[in-house]
């Protein structure tokens, strides 16, 4: 039976499932928490109104126009998290390639004895689940050790770099055995050189935020529209139904945005490191079975 090597990565295919699915999103839970809070703050704020009987006098085409203008930084807010996420995508692609790409090679060798191309393949199978775990805990979970060929000693921090460190030595050793020549060692290293790479692209998305002033300003300029504008509208059920919808668009773009600017996490919007993980680890597992 084929396997299946997009098994949890395809799109959903209807709207009625992705309703169910964004639902138990971490995006969801948090924005309609925030909007609740929201409505809690508008019903006090208009039984004080009431009570003292006043109402602030507001001129809603200056709101409105903050209004257009506070969407449209959301937007760009939106747009440069989801580009830090697809990135990581692209360099999770990249990751997948080279791993196919190493463990075909080395299969290809023909001066290579195969119990050494077998235990060379399970160190690559090895790299991405490390490598997940170094960009969210920095310490390999249970399946991540499972991967290893070998334990690795306690000294050792950066285990990514300790794998690679392994496939660069063995490369070095057939080299010098006369298993490989010149051409191949050189096809080899490009792939090895290829991981630290991805590990140095990955990291400098996990450690470089986006700058401070750009995170902070934006949800303080909602926070203080959301406080002042709903205050001066007359609290009909018509206007709470729109003042809602407004809330829930501006909140829900601003978290969006927090949750893509951290793709490597565990929360539904963060890129699905397990699976690639183990579809690596399928490919692998095939190619040095055949």
């Amino acid at each position: 039976m084929p396997i299946d090597f997009f098994e949890g990565q395809r799109q959903v295919s209807n709207w009625g499932a992705r309703m169910s699915t964004f639902a138990r999103s971490t995006v969801f839970k948090k924005t309609t928490g925030a909007c609740l809070v929201f409505g809690v703050y508008v019903a006090v704020g208009h039984l004080v109104e009431n009570y003292f009987g006043f109402r602030l006098q507001i001129d809603f085409s200056g709101m409105t126009l903050l209004g257009g203008v506070m969407s449209l930084l959301l937007v760009l807010r939106s747009n440069s998290a989801y580009a830090r996420w697809w990135e990581g995508r692209q360099i999770w692609g990249q990751l997948v390639n080279d791993s196919r790409n190493l463990a075909l090679k080395v299969m290809a060798f023909p001066n290579v004895p195969v119990e050494e191309k077998k235990r060379y393949i399970q160190w690559s199978v090895a790299f991405p689940f490390v490598l997940r775990d170094h960009l969210r805990c920095g310490i390999p979970q249970e399946d991540a050790v499972a991967e290893l060929p070998e334990p690795v000693p306690d000294e050792i921090s950066h285990i990514p770099a300790y794998i690679s460190g392994k496939l660069f030595a063995q490369l070095k050793k057939w080299k010098d055995e006369g298993s490989l020549d010149r051409l191949e060692h050189h096809l080899m290293d490009q792939h090895v050189s290829a991981l630290m790479d991805i590990c140095g692209k990955c990291e400098r998305i996990r450690n470089t935020p986006p700058p401070l002033s750009h995170r902070a300003l934006i949800p303080q300029l909602l926070f203080i529209y959301l406080v002042i504008t709903p205050l001066g509208v007359e609290a009909t059920i018509t206007n709470a139904v729109l003042g809602f919808a407004l809330a829930y668009f501006l909140i829900g773009l601003e978290i969006l945005a927090e949750e893509l600017e951290e793709p490597f996490g565990t929360d539904s919007d963060d890129l699905p490191l397990d699976q690639i993980s183990k579809n690596i680890k399928r490919s692998l597992d095939q190619i040095r079975t055949t």
